[in-house]
């Protein structure tokens, strides 16, 4: 999570987005009083060595802290002036991805289909995207299928370097199918309803390979 005072903008960090990517690739530009929240639950260690310096000014926030959260830490005309933006993704890859992740840090033997029917709510994004009134946060929302175009048109819109985007957080994912290869017509059902509002808001589709 980054809060840019020089670049005047905000960038939400949801899970499973690439969003650490898009956080070290972003404060290469930042300002000495900008906030920048640490990479946590990383393992990584030369990656984490690496980046580690760029973090600063985190006292009180922590990486996925979530809109609502932000809000109340800052100033009501940073809030409204700053442009804010996230990262999407297609909830039936991004479950994926959480599968990974989740079986490389605690369950080695964990079965994607007991993962699906035990997802736990908390593990969704939709609290980064839409407020409580089921409005829309942000004012850009970077697709992770389109990563490196949007990106690129973040800092064209922001006037600042655009860095190149580091790949991490990736390493502990051997299997590199297709998301749709995981999936039976009931796990995709239960994806379908958990992301309900961010499929139907982004258009995004179960795709087949």
């Amino acid at each position: 999570m980054i809060i840019s005072h020089k670049h005047k903008y905000i960038f939400i960090k949801p899970t499973k987005v690439a969003g650490t990517s898009l956080e070290v690739a972003l404060a290469e530009s930042c300002g000495k009083e900008d906030i920048i929240t640490p990479i946590t639950e990383y393992s990584e260690s030369s990656d984490d060595d690496r980046y580690e310096h760029l973090a600063r000014n985190f006292d009180g926030y922590y990486n996925h802290l979530p809109p609502s959260e932000i809000k109340k830490k800052i100033r009501n005309d940073t809030w409204n002036n700053y442009y804010k933006f996230t990262v999407i993704r297609n909830p039936w890859d991004q479950v994926v991805s959480r599968y990974h992740w989740e079986k490389y840090r605690t369950e080695p033997d964990l079965v994607f289909n007991y993962f699906i029917e035990n997802f736990e709510q908390k593990w969704t994004n939709t609290r980064f995207y839409f407020n409580a009134q089921g409005k829309l946060i942000c004012d850009y929302y970077i697709r992770y299928e389109n990563l490196y175009r949007d990106y690129k048109q973040v800092c064209d819109h922001l006037g600042i370097p655009n860095a190149k985007l580091p790949r991490l957080k990736s390493k502990h994912r051997k299997n590199r199918r297709h998301y749709s290869k995981y999936y039976n017509k009931k796990t995709r059902k239960i994806v379908r309803e958990l992301f309900i509002k961010e499929i139907e808001c982004f258009n995004y589709q179960f795709q087949e390979t």
